[in-house]
């Protein structure tokens, strides 16, 4: 930002500078965000969120000294980034590496989502749809090939991809849950466009829309944006509104003329299916852990993980609301900074 002000002031192209000082603030809020799914406790609606949230820094001098804000003000820090890029934003950037406005709100629905301002969220979702509303047809793709999405994917927003969980999660080494595979119905093309079996009779993920096998999504796409707004609408009892925009991604999900379309009224039946829909669609994101982290919450959607290794005869737990579920501040930056360490 500062880098910024200097060429303002040298009398430099404004309308390019305003540009770059958009994807500025959106790189800001998107990274933060990211930081806030691991480091800082789940936001919980209703509550001041007053714990310790994230170290905010505006500066680049690395002399200066950090200090950690609360969860509330990181979230609002976040927004106010994102509110800062809306301003400045192309309505759409040229370059799926660059965000424009549809990557801006689709960004803030991701936000207010983890939040669980429904209301906001799904204000943003149909910003972001307006804008960026196109869904692939998963009917026109071939689903052979060892990775069968490509980069010109019409669903992609804003590309970034997860480089270190990438490497250790790959085809060869990672396996499919099996209980994950279950849910998908064998009339359901993602069932042959993400997995491919192993010699070792798992399934190995294959659907990245990173289009590389040692890359792993991690940026924004439509299918998301779909699954939020479908998540909205559900939770603010809008059944018929719900209901359109689920069976408008699940057809373009499902062999053509096979899917019947989703059929219920009842806002809670609708939302389990949404909820269900956004693990099957949105694996390998990184997307599961901050839905574990919100959904925990509520009673009706607690999850325990289990990990159990018969060779050595363990088992591990991961219970609903567990501390862990933020992790360490690394040890290196408590010593150097003196800020306050995650509790355990």
């Amino acid at each position: 930002m500062e880098s910024l002000d200097i060429l303002e002031s040298d009398g430099k192209d404004r309308s390019a500078i305003n540009e770059l000082r958009g994807e500025a603030h959106f790189i800001r809020a998107i990274r933060l965000y990211h930081l806030s799914q691991l480091f800082c406790r789940p936001y919980a609606s209703g509550t001041d969120n007053d714990g310790p949230g994230l170290p905010l820094r505006e500066s680049s001098d690395l002399n200066a000294t950090s200090f950690r804000v609360t969860v509330e003000q990181t979230y609002q820090y976040i927004l106010e980034n994102l509110s800062k890029a809306i301003s400045f934003l192309p309505k759409k950037s040229a370059s799926i590496t660059r965000p424009g406005l549809d990557a801006a709100y689709a960004l803030q629905a991701k936000v207010y989502l983890s939040m669980q301002n429904y209301e906001k969220a799904l204000t943003a979702a149909e910003q972001s749809l307006e804008i960026h509303p196109d869904l692939l047809d998963y009917n026109e793709l071939d689903p052979s090939p060892s990775i069968p999405f490509t980069l010109n994917n019409k669903e992609l927003i804003y590309y970034a991809h997860n480089v270190s969980a990438g490497r250790l999660i790959t085809q060869a080494l990672a396996n499919v849950d099996t209980l994950l595979y279950d849910l998908f119905e064998e009339d359901d093309l993602r069932k042959k466009l993400f997995f491919e079996p192993k010699k070792n009779g798992y399934m190995a993920f294959k659907g990245q829309y990173s289009a590389n096998q040692r890359n792993l999504f991690a940026g924004l796409a439509t299918d998301e944006v779909y699954l939020i707004k479908a998540e909205c609408e559900a939770r603010l009892g809008k059944t018929n509104e719900c209901l359109s925009t689920l069976n408008t991604l699940l057809e373009k999900r499902w062999e053509k003329g096979k899917f019947q379309g989703i059929q219920s009224d009842s806002s809670e039946r609708l939302l389990s299916m949404v909820l269900s829909e956004r693990r099957k669609q949105l694996m390998f994101r990184g997307i599961r852990w901050g839905d574990l982290r919100r959904l925990n919450q509520e009673t009706r959607f607690e999850t325990v993980i289990r990990r159990r290794f018969p060779n050595i005869g363990e088992e591990y737990l991961l219970p609903p609301r567990d501390l862990r579920y933020t992790f360490l501040i690394p040890m290196k930056v408590i010593e150097f900074s003196g800020m306050e360490q995650n509790p355990r």
